[in-house]
């Protein structure tokens, strides 16, 4: 990994409110934290022409390859197998184009601290994680960036319905739900799972976990299917991408 993406990573760890010892604090979702993944956050940066993807509005570098994502909110996953092939796979979260909107910028005082060779000292072009709004009714998605994974909150206000949540892959061969719970993608350069989502309620302090697993919609189109939830509360649903689970064809 790059020297300046590492340094990155280290001042995160002392400036971000995102960041606890164990993960991902409150302050990352309302009503309470996600998961404890026990990574590393990193930033999404804005692309001002520092990358050669011209088509990435925001882009986050994970230790085996790149997050890209565009203006119309398409996410692309560039990662390498251990056979050092690239696996590319594109997400569309919304049937609709989306304004993706930069949340949490990275203090400026960590900015200044790198010098980065990309960006004129004192703009700050990282963020600790992206809004896409409301992609259906009464449903909203934030992405956050990890050393070796992703992690996509979709937050289903009361009156939200997860089962219209449907997000397609491209430049995918297939798709199937495994044995396990894991989100299994084949693609021509090789295969990489989604490891089988996490949803939960928050009853004042007490995280409920609720049952969930990924359901294929139509060929390469996937969504949630939800088993039984307090609906007057606001659920979230968190898929996570693991990098390190990608494997060779």
């Amino acid at each position: 990994m790059d020297k300046p993406i590492r340094l990155i990573m280290l001042i995160m760890l002392f400036f971000s409110p995102a960041i606890t010892a164990h993960g991902i604090s409150e302050e990352t979702v309302p009503d309470g934290p996600t998961e404890s993944f026990d990574r590393l956050q990193v930033s999404f940066i804005a692309n001002k022409g520092q990358i050669e993807n011209k088509e990435a509005a925001y882009f986050a570098q994970l230790d085996p390859g790149y997050i890209y994502v565009d203006k119309n909110g398409m996410i692309t996953h560039m990662f390498s197998s251990p056979s050092k092939h690239g696996i590319v796979i594109h997400e569309i979260v919304a049937g609709k184009n989306i304004l993706v909107t930069p949340l949490e910028p990275l203090p400026i005082q960590a900015i200044t601290a790198i010098r980065l060779k990309d960006q004129s000292i004192g703009e700050n072009l990282h963020y600790y994680r992206l809004s896409y709004g409301k992609i259906l009714e009464g449903i909203e998605l934030q992405l956050l960036a990890f050393t070796d994974n992703l992690a996509k909150i979709f937050t289903i206000a009361p009156g939200g319905d997860p089962g219209a949540i449907m997000i397609k892959l491209k430049g995918v061969e297939g798709v199937k739900v495994g044995d396990a719970g894991a989100l299994e993608i084949r693609t021509r350069q090789g295969s990489a799972d989604f490891t089988p989502p996490q949803a939960y309620q928050f009853f004042g302090k007490t995280r409920k976990p609720v049952d969930v697993a990924y359901v294929i919609r139509e060929n390469t189109t996937y969504g949630f299917k939800l088993g039984s939830y307090d609906k007057t509360r606001p659920l979230f649903i968190a898929p996570i991408v693991p990098a390190f689970l990608l494997s060779a064809p």
